[in-house]
């Protein structure tokens, strides 16, 4: 069953397949067999094969009457047959054993993402926000979550900041020079996959990687993403920051879009940009890697980065798109083998490795 199948019927939160489905929607790519299963419908069985699940890659296929669909079982599972008034084409493997495949396939889902970060999926919304210093109030909707910064500065922790795809977040501060630092404590890295929009300065910290997916709309005042720890103090006081080390060695990527009105900057162990990374006329765009930096953010939109320490596989990569016109652009990198940084003014087009 397609996960669109899933949003149109009532009995989507009992169905074991849908929730399959709404949950890994990315695994209804692995392998499909057979035809629509009832094309008047729209719907579509999904027969995921997990050949290491069979006894010698040997399966075959039942329709499941509890799942609504065609399954994958064991060569060896019993069928429980027709029942009266039944046509021959519905017969059914009993609901212990169908349920079973189900439940192997969701383990083997989750071990999948637990050691695939490149498959993994982006929750909805940002979960466990606790205002730790400033004013700012969140609120959630369905599909759109709204924070109203009431200072000019404010802290927030999350035990994770993750955007689905068809999801918003919006930052509602007090002016362009206001700034927002989001903390992740979770354990995961942050996948922006939906849209982030503010019209002040949006940094957000999380030492086990952020992503900003293929579909990500990024459109901020500025934006700062890091790897390294922030001190909320220190950001508070409004002096110049120190991004220490965590001990934890993580990449910032960008595949998506994002646009700034003053400055960009993504700083990790490894940052790739392979998106598009798009300022206002005079704006900066920084990519840097290294173990740890100085950052200076004034009142105004500039910013300057200094990195202080090198980080073993320092890399910055730029295959995308990045414009900053009349301001500048710098890749930098801090490794123990080398030192390196570019800087280029006006508009970069895609470039190597630095």
């Amino acid at each position: 069953m397609t996960v669109e199948a899933c949003q149109q019927t009532s009995k989507a939160a009992s169905n074991p397949g849908c929730q399959i489905a709404q949950s890994f929607p990315w695994l209804i790519h692995l392998k499909r067999i057979g035809p629509p299963l009832n094309h008047q419908r729209g719907t579509s069985h999904l027969s995921l094969i997990f050949v290491f699940l069979m006894n010698k890659n040997r399966f075959r296929r039942v329709f499941s009457k509890r799942l609504g669909m065609l399954v994958a079982v064991a060569e060896d599972v019993v069928s429980q047959g027709k029942t009266p008034g039944e046509g021959a084409a519905s017969g059914a493997a009993s609901d212990e054993g169908a349920l079973g495949v189900v439940s192997a396939m969701t383990a083997f889902a989750v071990a999948i993402l637990a050691t695939q970060p490149g498959v993994s999926f982006a929750q909805a919304l940002p979960t466990g926000g606790q205002v730790t210093a400033g004013q700012a109030s969140i609120s959630q909707g369905s599909n759109t979550m709204t924070i109203n910064q009431g200072t000019q500065r404010t802290v927030i922790d999350w035990n994770s900041f993750n955007i689905g795809s068809g999801n918003t977040v919006q930052f509602n501060q007090p002016n362009a020079q206001s700034q927002a630092l989001n903390r992740v404590t979770g354990g995961g890295a942050s996948n922006i996959q939906g849209s982030l929009l503010a019209n002040g300065q949006v940094l957000i910290q999380n030492a086990n990687g952020v992503l900003f997916g293929k579909g990500a709309i990024v459109n901020v005042g500025s934006l700062l993403a890091t790897t390294k720890s922030i001190d909320a103090n220190q950001f508070m006081a409004g002096g110049p920051l120190q991004l220490s080390s965590t001990g934890t060695n993580a990449s910032v990527v960008n595949d998506g879009t994002i646009q700034a009105q003053g400055f960009v900057t993504l700083m990790g162990d490894q940052v790739r940009n392979s998106g598009s990374i798009t300022t206002a006329q005079g704006g900066q765009v920084v990519l840097a890697a290294g173990d740890s930096a100085t950052v200076a953010l004034p009142n105004g939109q500039g910013i300057q980065l200094t990195l202080t320490n090198a980080t073993a596989n320092a890399l910055v990569e730029n295959s995308g798109t990045i414009k900053a016109e009349d301001g500048s652009v710098l890749l930098t990198s801090a490794g123990t083998r080398r030192t390196t940084a570019r800087r280029i003014s006006r508009v970069t087009r895609p470039m190597a490795r630095a």
